[in-house]
């Protein structure tokens, strides 16, 4: 994550997909572009998840995203990323997640 999207800007580049950061909770983020989910913890991206949630959730527990960040990342979250991405694409009634 770039300095920008620390201090709270939710777009910045990663290659040549823009990425959004769609939660905050602690030192960890999840953000996503067209592709993936992506967990960031202070600033680093760890993890990339275009699948499940679920899959998310293991990944947050592997890399030692503490209990309480997750429920607060993953609140909200579609069971897929691809029910994520077309509720995104549904306009600001069908987004999910908030910024922390």
């Amino acid at each position: 994550m770039s300095a920008a999207a620390a201090r709270g800007n939710t777009r910045h580049r990663r290659g040549r997909h823009p990425v959004s950061v769609i939660a905050r909770a602690g030192d960890w983020a999840l953000g996503a572009d067209a592709l993936q989910w992506i967990l960031y913890r202070e600033g680093r991206a760890l993890s990339f998840v275009s699948s499940e949630k679920d899959i998310l959730a293991r990944c947050m527990r592997e890399k030692g995203c503490p209990e309480r960040e997750q429920l607060i990342l993953l609140a909200g979250l579609p069971e897929t990323f691809r029910g994520w991405r077309q509720a995104i694409s549904r306009g600001p009634e069908g987004r999910y997640g908030t910024e922390q």
